[in-house]
């Protein structure tokens, strides 16, 4: 975030505490406005990342999220086809 705030010092002729402060207020009117679902794509890009970067990291936490629940399941459908099978033996 520092380039940024470096570049609103430099073009609005800011002091870094009032820069940071004008970007802090930027960024909380912009998600304000936003779907839920691209909020957090607010600070990742402020901090220098591109959106593609931001959106390929969600994918990618979404990814594991869904991976680990079907795993969960998995491990639960298996447990009750042996608890089902134990008890007809």
């Amino acid at each position: 975030m520092q380039d940024l705030i470096n570049k609103v010092m430099s073009e609005a002729g800011l002091t870094e505490s009032q820069a940071k402060k004008a970007i802090e207020a930027t960024s909380g009117y912009i998600k304000e406005r936003l779907p839920s679902i691209l909020r957090n794509q607010i600070d990742p890009i402020l901090n220098g990342k591109t959106w593609d970067d931001s959106i390929r990291n969600q994918a990618n936490e979404f990814g594991e999220e869904m991976r680990n629940k079907a795993d969960s399941l998995a491990g639960d459908i298996r447990e009750a086809f042996e608890k089902a099978f134990k008890k007809k033996a």
